[in-house]
């Protein structure tokens, strides 16, 4: 990004003529200033979201994992000890702990733990095999999964906010590169090869208006709606997007090109579908994928 207006700096600094121009120096400044914030802004912004997914994924299958072992340690106590309250309360078969709701899930988990920390010194027994430490990890387990239920979404809301940041950061740097090209027009007169050297490193940096973005939804092929989380590749760029929770994506600013997208969800074929990004344009892509059989 402005990369041509970067390698034009030393010249730019180092010789007088340029800092002779009225307002000169002082608008090269502010445009050289907001360059770093830019593209540290870009490179989060091109970070791939889906860690945030991962890691609660991973979270909750350690967590399930240790609770449908004390769970069933738990029921077999029960029922050994003739308990008859405490077999009710641990009835539930061990699928249903994985195939509800978060909330029920982090609520059965729950369950066990204070279950098992209420008969801890009973199920260490031989043949039980549950220490307190494994309960205490299984406490652990489900704190470490409440603290991500939400940290996808928040990803994408923060993806989002970089994604409408950038535009306007561009905007504001082109504006003023505006007003340095209406002030080395004053190089015409005298000094026409510095006026042709600027001109050659601006013909490629008015960011914002020439690489245009990809943006559009991804669809369920049966239902109509969003696919959420579905990951959009750009092959060309090695540059990974996600879904929002509505099925919606955008991806960073993009270089004229053809390119090729590769999308994936789970449960979902592939896809994979070509298109041109053309100077200025901003280009609206909806994507459908189909189920898997």
């Amino acid at each position: 990004m402005y990369n041509r207006m970067v390698t034009l700096k030393t010249e730019v600094d180092n010789d007088p003529i340029f800092s002779s121009l009225p307002g000169f120096s002082t608008l090269w400044a502010q445009f050289m200033a907001g360059i770093p914030p830019i593209a540290e802004t870009a490179q989060q912004q091109s970070i791939p979201i889906t860690h945030a997914a991962a890691d609660k994924i991973a979270k909750r299958l350690l967590m399930l994992d240790e609770a449908t072992t004390i769970h069933l340690v738990v029921q077999a106590y029960a029922v050994t000890l003739l308990d008859n309250t405490l077999e009710l309360e641990m009835e539930f078969p061990t699928s249903r702990i994985s195939q509800t709701s978060e909330s029920k899930t982090i609520e059965h988990c729950q369950l066990i733990h204070d279950k098992a920390l209420d008969n801890a010194a009973q199920i260490a027994a031989p043949g039980y095999d549950v220490t307190i430490g494994m309960i205490n990890s299984l406490q652990q387990r489900i704190t470490d999964f409440k603290a991500v239920i939400n940290a996808p979404i928040i990803a994408d809301q923060a993806h989002a906010q970089l994604t409408a940041t950038l535009p306007t950061m561009f905007k504001s740097q082109d504006a003023i590169l505006a007003k340095l090209d209406k002030i080395a027009a004053l190089l015409i007169r005298n000094h026409k090869s510095l006026h042709t050297l600027w001109v050659s490193a601006r013909i490629h940096s008015n960011f914002a208006q020439s690489h245009p973005s990809l943006r559009g939804k991804i669809i369920d092929s049966q239902t109509r709606k969003g696919i959420p989380h579905a990951i959009i590749k750009i092959l060309e760029l090695n540059k990974t997007y996600k879904t929002g929770i509505k099925g919606n994506y955008k991806t960073a600013h993009l270089p004229e090109a053809y390119y090729t997208l590769q999308i994936t969800a789970p449960g979902y074929h592939p896809h994979t579908q070509s298109t041109t990004i053309i100077a200025g344009k901003h280009i609206i892509l909806n994507i459908t994928l189909n189920h898997l059989v």
